[in-house]
């Protein structure tokens, strides 16, 4: 297997990078690794580098990809679905509602499916059940949530974009019916909204998923402990705690 991290000369250029770029510029530039490209903005430099540092230097996400589809949901600009293709991911199915975000996404996955990479992208919010829902877009590119005001970080005033919701039930249901011989791996950034997400989806639905990877925000109407919780009734355990991402697993799997 390749390298558990970026490799050396992604980390200098990425390095490189920070030194001269600058928030006012516009576009993009890429990191350039063995199976894909990263893209980052310029406006949100800051934002879009601490993300990739989190993600591929920090490996705030750390379980065994071999073998599994993965479900990506707040997916940012692909960084994350990135880091679990280059470690061993049989697919990745990648959820991202704000458009410049999922455009972003779109790139880096085009990059990967060139190399024979199975990563599909939509522009969708994950909810506890489906519709519309309305994403409140921050300054910051990571910070977009479909969350109530109170319990999230978007600025009140925030631009506002109407997007389609899938529910999370119908979302495992359609993943595990069609790749029933995976592992299945679900990873989940929602800015506050993860305590819907999983609190409000049955029991059920989380038997046939054999990791779950929560980023648990402490602006969150619940605690790690009650997503734990809730999620040991359908067999799931923790095994650790890292970088605030809660990683959770069924055990022998």
């Amino acid at each position: 297997m390749a390298s558990q991290e970026l490799p050396l000369a992604a980390k200098l250029q990425f390095i490189r990078h920070g030194l001269w770029t600058r928030s006012r510029r516009l576009g993009a530039y890429r990191l350039r690794l063995e199976k894909g490209n990263l893209f980052l903005s310029y406006a949100n430099n800051e934002t879009d580098r601490n993300v990739v540092w989190d993600v591929f230097i920090n490996r705030c996400y750390r379980p065994d990809f071999r073998h599994s589809t993965v479900v990506d949901v707040g997916a940012h600009k692909g960084y994350f679905g990135a880091y679990a293709l280059m470690h061993g991911a049989k697919r990745v199915i990648s959820f991202e509602p704000e458009r410049e975000n999922f455009e972003f996404l779109t790139h880096t996955a085009a990059s990967f499916l060139e190399h024979g990479c199975r990563w599909d992208t939509n522009r969708v919010a994950v909810a506890a059940s489906a519709g519309e829902v309305e994403l409140r877009v921050d300054p910051a590119s990571w910070a977009h949530s479909i969350a109530p005001i109170e319990t999230s970080r978007a600025i009140p005033n925030a631009d506002v974009q109407v997007v389609p919701a899938m529910a999370m039930v119908d979302l495992l249901e359609g993943v595990a019916l069609n790749a029933p011989e995976d592992r299945l791996l679900v990873k989940i950034d929602a800015e506050g909204a993860e305590c819907e997400i999983v609190l409000d989806t049955p029991l059920e639905a989380w038997r046939d998923v054999d990791g779950v990877l929560i980023e648990v925000h402490d602006f969150a109407p619940c605690t790690a402990g009650e997503l734990a919780g809730h999620l040991e009734g359908a067999g799931l355990r923790v095994v650790d705690d890292i970088f605030g991402v809660l990683h959770i697993r069924r055990p022998g799997r």
